[in-house]
């Protein structure tokens, strides 16, 4: 999840047409709230939107917001060859 809303994932062509951005993020936490159907989903999708006018950030026309048509990450999928960790430095004090 840290890698989608850090803007580090990108799909590849076995994702079928998922992309990074809020919804695939929301898709990750729990597909219940895909659709704007869902009361609770469309109130987060409403804050999202809020948080982002309020520090003057614009949401991308692209982005995929409702994750209600989006499907499972596949096999072979880029979340699933991603090979990336972060590992703690133990060399000085209060430090990673």
């Amino acid at each position: 999840m840290h890698e989608i809303i850090a803007g580090f994932w990108q799909p590849n062509a076995a994702d079928g047409g998922i992309k990074p951005g809020f919804g695939t993020t929301m898709m990750l936490i729990s597909s219940v709230y895909c659709s704007y159907a869902n009361a609770q989903a469309s109130e987060r999708f409403g804050f999202y939107k809020n948080f982002m006018a309020y520090f003057k950030l614009e949401v991308d026309p692209t982005e995929s917001i409702d994750c209600s048509a989006a499907k499972d990450f596949p096999e072979g999928g880029s979340a699933a060859v991603t090979n990336a960790y972060f590992e703690r430095t133990w060399t000085g004090l209060s430090q990673c």
